[in-house]
């Protein structure tokens, strides 16, 4: 699911492109918000029940809509189990800051989402506390979507109950969204 917000006070249109992780578009179309208000993407719809994508968002008006990706999670009985959401954001080519933390089996995934038309390789550090800083030059396929575990990143390094902060420095002049996710497991 998507929604999109309009925070102007009159009427205002997006368009609306989902593309698979693999960067196939599969939607393009022009939606009306009106002021104040919000729409809802059944994205499903689009890509399939348990498939990833992303949605690339464009307002008429700069500066004038907020998005956010909204998962449901249902069990068996067809009850709502958990419901998360990740705030839209700009792409962007500026070095960029996060964190990972893998104490109590926890793992963490670098997702990050190319949507420019060309191939972008970066460089992702991390800094394991009480260990040396550590680094690969990583790249991204255009228009598309990946997410890989830190710990597969960094083979030769143990993550393992290792905490500290992840730096991505830009190496070519592409945008990018990026960011960790954090998973923990649980027995």
């Amino acid at each position: 699911m998507v929604e999109i917000a309009n925070t102007l006070t009159r009427s205002n249109s997006v368009n609306v492109k989902i593309y698979t992780v693999d960067g196939e578009k599969l939607l393009d179309i022009s939606e009306r918000i009106y002021a104040f208000s919000q729409i809802h993407l059944n994205t499903s719809e689009v890509l399939g029940n348990n498939s990833a994508g992303y949605a690339a968002i464009t307002p008429r008006n700069n500066n004038s809509a907020l998005a956010q990706s909204v998962v449901y999670n249902y069990g068996c009985a067809g009850r709502l189990n958990t419901a998360y959401a990740f705030t839209g954001e700009i792409p962007r080519l500026t070095t960029a800051a996060s964190s990972f933390n893998h104490y109590l089996e926890q793992k963490h995934s670098l997702v990050v989402i190319n949507s420019a038309s060309n191939d972008d390789a970066s460089r992702l550090t991390i800094y394991p506390l009480g260990s040396n800083s550590v680094y690969r030059n990583v790249s991204f396929n255009s228009r598309e979507m990946s997410a890989t575990e830190l710990s597969d990143l960094f083979r030769n390094n143990t993550l393992t109950d290792k905490y500290g902060p992840v730096i991505l420095s830009r190496l070519t002049n592409h945008k990018i969204i990026w960011g960790t996710v954090k998973k923990t497991l649980h027995q």
